[in-house]
């Protein structure tokens, strides 16, 4: 009905909609509120006569009370010509089916109460300001469904990096302006000793009943890829997590491997290093490079330091280095006979000494290639030297050195004796 004679509000059949004119030139029934109060309540009857203690909204409002406290908690509808607004004044926006909540909307979120919040295929679910990273399962693959995770373009802005850590939360971490590249960062704080970590679980059987691995089973893979031609992808690198030994409850020796692509066509993947479970590391060529710096702690033993009076050497199988006793005691020699002094006297007098530095193209020195030494030649000197020939023999060098220096020291006592005599 209508209030006065030129303002209509209540239930009527407005004239506005020309196409859905009846034969009483009369349109759809509408309900129509005045420009003073443009809200309208849906109540209880009880309610009558209540103050809602609302505003005049800018635009028609649908209100819709609790039986309970209506004046406090209501939902609100209405439309600002740029959006559709449901406001609840108290509580939470909850979604029903069958009477079960199973999505709830909050002022801190959404919540997903029961069931699954579901998107289809290729749908892109949006994150940020003009949805710069979003989620999606695209099937544009025919082979090969996928879920991915689409990153911003990398820029001034927006840049390409996952952050997981606690709290990063309106943090400016100020460490990644102007990224291009995609990255994922991992965050640990608080007043303790650990750091964030990357794990690899491996088990046979299933996530919820898991089964005990078997040697040799890889428990994780780093594997690095570049392009090397128009959509062909060539590995070039990886890092392998394997279990290798006896495994048993609180035991689980493992291996790292190292391997890289020989540079070859067609490449293969080839183990470089090992680091066992005996905390042994192999490497495949033996050989390193660089300005090494060793500070080492060797354990003794067949493989480790020599016992008291023994000294590196490299006569061992296949030139290998070890350790070999010099020692002077009779029960470790086959005895000769004397060294007649006057026969070591002439033998080092006869040796030409040389100055001289070494070589820097030396496959063999002392690595001081500044230092004048003074010394003997290997080819001039063969009863002071041994291995081959090629290097000193210190046991010979301090016999010949003594029995000198008894001639030397006989030739003293004769002239002595000669001048007593005068």
């Amino acid at each position: 009905m209508a209030s006065n004679e030129n303002s209509y509000f209540g239930f009527k059949r407005t004239r506005g909609d020309a196409s859905r004119v009846d034969s009483d030139s009369r349109g759809v029934p509408a309900v129509l509120v005045p420009a003073l109060s443009r809200d309208l309540h849906f109540a209880s009857a009880a309610d009558e006569g209540a103050d809602w203690n609302v505003s005049n909204p800018t635009h028609p409002t649908f209100y819709i009370h609790s039986e309970t406290t209506p004046a406090t908690d209501y939902i609100d509808l209405y439309h600002d010509a740029t959006n559709g607004y449901v406001n609840v004044a108290s509580g939470n926006i909850a979604l029903q089916v069958d009477a079960t909540t199973v999505l709830t909307v909050a002022s801190t979120g959404l919540s997903l109460t029961s069931g699954n919040l579901t998107a289809p295929d290729d749908a892109l679910l949006g994150i940020g300001t003009g949805n710069t990273a979003r989620f999606s399962f695209d099937t544009t693959d025919a082979n090969a469904n996928e879920l991915l995770l689409q990153l911003p373009a990398g820029g001034a802005v927006d840049v390409p990096v996952l952050l997981i850590g606690q709290s990063i939360e309106s943090v400016d971490v100020g460490l990644y302006n102007g990224v291009v590249d995609p990255r994922i960062a991992m965050f640990g704080v608080g007043a303790v000793a650990t750091g964030p970590g990357f794990d690899f679980r491996k088990a046979r059987g299933t996530i919820a009943a898991p089964t005990v691995v078997t040697t040799g089973d890889d428990l994780g893979t780093i594997r690095a890829y570049g392009a090397v031609a128009a959509g062909e992808y060539v590995q070039a690198a990886e890092i392998r997590f394997d279990m290798a030994g006896t495994i048993a409850t609180t035991r689980g020796p493992g291996t790292i491997t190292f391997l890289t692509a020989t540079d070859a066509a067609p490449s293969v993947l080839t183990q470089a290093m090992l680091i066992s479970a005996a905390q042994v590391v192999t490497l495949a060529s033996g050989i390193t490079t660089g300005d090494h710096r060793f500070n080492l702690t060797i354990t003794a033993g067949a493989d480790g330091v020599g016992a008291s009076g023994e000294q590196l050497t490299s006569g061992g199988a296949g030139a290998e280095t070890n350790w070999a006793a010099a020692s002077s005691k009779a029960e470790f020699k086959n005895l000769h006979g004397w060294m007649l002094p006057s026969e070591a006297l002439n033998t080092v007098l006869s040796t030409p000494v040389h100055k001289f530095h070494y070589r820097t193209d030396a496959p063999h020195s002392t690595g001081d290639f500044t230092t004048e030494y003074v010394g003997v030649i290997a080819e001039e000197a063969p009863w002071a030297m041994h291995y081959d020939g090629g290097i000193v023999n210190p046991i010979n060098t301090l016999g010949y050195t003594i029995a000198s220096i008894q001639a030397l020291q006989q030739e003293i006592n004769d002239l002595k004796a000669q001048l007593a005599q005068r």
